[in-house]
């Protein structure tokens, strides 16, 4: 089997994945498609000053390490997940670089207390994570 071949099986897995996600989420949530995506761009929307002011006041309560060109927040009682962080944000930084390049712009890592502080903060419901561009930001 050549890589074409391959990155071609795998990218068509990965698509029947995300399919079966959002099949899933229709189904459990009774949420439409424009609904769900609605749900993942509505951090999004948040312009300026107001997202600054978002961040800061959740970064005050949040310790800070820096890995490469990225910022990861934490807390105190997070701070053993750190070295784990750390070998997963490699993985990812040496699979981004494989497959699509080179990124080195600062961007936060935040690793949120639970799942209620992330839908609270990003106001979408059911929310495990968050990949806000606007704030570079992503939160777990």
């Amino acid at each position: 089997m050549s890589k074409k071949t391959f990155y071609i099986l795998v990218l068509l897995v990965l698509l029947i994945v995300f399919l079966l996600f959002i099949r899933t989420a229709v189904i459990k949530y009774k949420e439409t498609m424009p609904q769900l995506v609605s749900a993942l761009t509505a951090i999004e929307r948040e312009e300026g000053e107001e997202i600054a002011r978002k961040k800061e006041e959740l970064l005050k309560e949040y310790n800070k390490t820096e890995y490469k060109h990225l910022n990861i927040y934490y807390l105190e009682l997070d701070k053993e997940l750190l070295p784990a962080t750390k070998t997963a944000l490699e993985r990812g930084i040496i699979l981004n670089e494989k497959f699509i390049g080179s990124y080195n712009k600062p961007y936060d890592v935040v690793l949120f207390e639970n799942n209620s502080q992330i839908e609270s903060f990003s106001n979408l419901d059911y929310a495990i994570g968050l990949n806000a561009d606007s704030m570079n930001m992503l939160g777990i």
